[in-house]
């Protein structure tokens, strides 16, 4: 019907969908490697454009330019798909099976997740690994995400953890995100990047990155500021010493 028959012989299990960011178009991938964009996909009729992808269809996103898709696929390769030209790159292998990818805001970086959990940054225009791997997860990392900014990265893995990563180090921001009773499937932020969600096992949470509730749940718990040592080790001496929760009775704690 979609005029894929070629690569869909038999029905078979949509496995990823990516809207286009600027037109009505819909990407849809398969369990068997098929690969398709519909042209406006809310129509009765629409183009349809078919490709083969490299194994199962894991995941799917469009460049923020909008002219490229990019596809994940078995054995650690990567689809990319000019939309314009309809030429296709499959770069080498990176890491394992990939079950998940990003583009950062610019365009320029792609992060793919394997299911060796290693977190693998490729040059989107020459597909070239850039920096080390992100190292973290035990098992598969199943969902990435970039921060609006474009400065981090946040990671969903099947060890039931949640990690943020600063792009430029390539280690992580914080502890491991822990709360999830099973492998965490999903995670995105929130628009402005102030928060974030994360799904899995039946569950999804919701991170408050936000300075103003953090520190009000820093402060519940602690019931005082820092004191003048607690500071200059945390914060630094070279910065002028502020009461954290407040000004509570008696000033802040002594050293």
């Amino acid at each position: 019907e979609l005029g894929c028959g070629a690569l869909l012989p038999t029905a078979s299990p949509i496995r990823s969908l990516a809207f286009h960011p600027k037109f009505s178009a819909l990407a849809v991938g398969f369990q068997n490697g098929a690969l398709m964009v519909i042209d406006e996909p809310f129509v009765e009729r629409g183009d349809v454009h078919c490709e083969q992808a490299v194994g199962t269809v894991w995941d799917l996103a469009f460049s923020p330019s909008s002219d490229t898709l990019a596809a994940t696929g078995g054995n650690g390769r990567l689809l990319l798909w000019d939309l314009a030209t309809g030429a296709t790159r499959r770069p080498a292998p990176a890491t394992e099976e990939v079950q998940s990818l990003d583009f950062d805001p610019s365009g320029d970086l792609i992060a793919i997740g394997g299911s060796d959990g290693d977190i693998i940054l490729l040059d989107a225009h020459s597909a070239e690994q850039v920096g080390q791997p992100l190292k973290g997860h035990d098992g598969a990392v199943q969902d990435v995400a970039f921060h609006p900014d474009g400065d981090s990265i946040a990671s969903a893995g099947s060890d039931r953890r949640v990690f943020l990563w600063n792009v430029q180090t390539g280690l992580p921001m914080t502890d491991a995100l822990t709360g999830h009773g099973g492998p965490v499937f999903a995670v995105d932020w929130v628009v402005d990047g102030v928060g974030l969600a994360s799904g899995g096992n039946g569950a999804a949470l919701a991170w408050d990155f936000q300075f103003a509730t953090l520190r009000s749940i820093v402060c519940a718990s602690a019931n005082r500021d820092l004191s003048t040592f607690e500071w200059n080790a945390y914060v630094g001496s070279d910065r002028p010493y502020q009461p954290s929760c407040g000004v509570r009775p008696g000033g802040p704690v002594p050293e």
